[in-house]
C-alpha cells in the first residue's frame, strides 16, 4: 500500500499573538504595490473597479495549462493530503472541470495552481477528514452547527451580479448565531460552513472566469461581536484554498474598535487579495454612498 509522509499542522498555528500594528500592513502593501509592474498595479485597479478583461481562454491555452499544472504538482513533496486523494479516487483528482476551477482562480497560473489545489486537499482534510477527499461535500455531510451557520444569513451570495459581471458575496457579520461554543470549535464550524458554500458557488463558470465581489458589512454593532480572532485569520487564509478569485473585498465599518480585526484578516491574506481589499470607515449613510461608487448592480 502507497505511503504517505504525514500532513504539516494547521494552518490557524500561524496566527500572530497579538494584532499587527495598523502601520505595519501599509508598509506591507506599500511594498508589494513596489514590487508589481505598472501592467499589474493597472490591473489591481481595473479589478477593484470592475473594468478587467478577461482571459481568452482557448483549446490549446486549456490543455497546455493543464499540462503545465500535472507537471508542478509532481514537483511539489509535501501533499499529504493531495496523495491519499489520489490513492483514493485518480478520477476526481485529475478531473478536467475540477482543475480548470482552480485555474481560473489563478488567471492560469500553473505554479499557483498546483500549490492551491495541494493547499485545497489539505484544509478539506482537517475540515472533513480523509474519507471525504475524493468527493464533493454537500448538506449532508455537514452538522447541526454547520447548517446553523448555514442558514444564519451572515455570508451569502445575493444571486444578482456586478456590472462587470462578476458574482457578490455580502458577509453580514451583525447576523452571526452564537452557538455558545469554544472558540476553536466555532472556528471550525464558520470554515465547513464557507467550504461548502464557496465550492458551490465556484460551480458557476461566469463566477469562475470574472472572480468574485466580497463586501463585509459590519456596522452598527455591539463591540462584543465577531471577536474570534482565529476565525478571521483562519476564514480569510481558507479562501486562497479554494476555487475563487476574489477581485475586490471591501469592508465597510463604523467603529474604530474594528480596525485591528480588518488589520488582522489582511494581513492573513495573500498577496493578490491583500492588495485588492479596501477599507471605509464612516457612518452607515456614507458607506451606502460608497458602495454605490463601487461597480455593484
Amino acid at each position: 500500500m502507497m505511503r504517505f509522509q504525514e500532513p504539516p499542522s494547521s494552518f490557524v498555528e500561524d496566527i500572530p499573538e497579538s494584532n499587527p500594528e495598523p502601520d505595519g500592513i501599509d508598509n506591507l502593501l506599500n511594498a508589494e504595490l513596489c514590487n508589481l509592474s505598472l501592467d499589474e498595479r493597472g490591473q489591481v485597479f481595473d479589478d477593484i473597479h470592475g473594468v478587467s478583461d478577461v482571459i481568452e481562454e482557448t483549446p490549446e491555452l486549456v490543455s497546455d495549462s493543464l499540462e503545465r499544472v500535472d507537471e508542478e504538482l509532481k514537483l511539489i513533496n509535501d501533499k499529504y493530503a493531495y496523495d491519499f486523494a489520489y490513492a483514493l479516487d485518480p478520477k476526481y483528482v485529475k478531473n478536467r472541470v475540477f482543475r480548470l476551477r482552480f485555474l481560473r482562480a489563478t488567471l492560469f497560473d500553473a505554479k499557483a495552481t498546483a500549490s492551491r489545489i495541494v493547499q485545497h486537499f489539505e484544509i478539506k482534510m482537517e475540515l472533513f477528514g480523509k474519507d471525504k477527499l475524493s468527493q464533493d461535500i454537500t448538506q449532508d455531510d455537514l452538522d447541526p452547527e454547520d447548517l446553523t451557520m448555514l442558514y444564519a444569513g451572515y455570508y451569502q451570495n445575493i444571486g444578482v451580479r456586478d456590472r462587470a459581471g462578476r458574482g457578490v458575496d455580502l458577509w453580514l457579520t451583525g447576523l452571526k448565531p452564537n452557538l455558545g461554543l469554544d472558540p476553536a470549535t466555532e472556528t471550525k464550524h464558520r470554515l465547513r460552513r464557507l467550504f461548502y458554500a464557496q465550492m458551490v458557488i465556484s460551480r458557476d463558470e461566469e463566477i469562475q472566469k470574472k472572480g468574485q465581489v466580497v463586501i463585509v458589512w459590519a456596522v452598527e454593532l455591539p463591540r462584543s461581536t465577531n471577536k474570534n480572532r482565529s476565525a478571521i485569520w483562519a476564514t480569510v487564509k481558507m479562501l486562497s484554498c479554494l476555487p475563487i478569485r476574489l477581485n475586490a473585498v471591501h469592508i465597510c465599518f463604523d467603529n474604530l474598535f474594528y480596525k485591528p480585526l480588518i488589520t488582522l484578516g489582511s494581513y492573513a491574506a495573500d498577496t493578490f487579495t491583500r492588495v485588492r481589499m479596501r477599507s471605509h470607515f464612516g457612518k452607515t449613510i456614507w458607506l451606502q454612498i460608497c458602495l454605490n461608487e463601487c461597480p455593484l448592480s
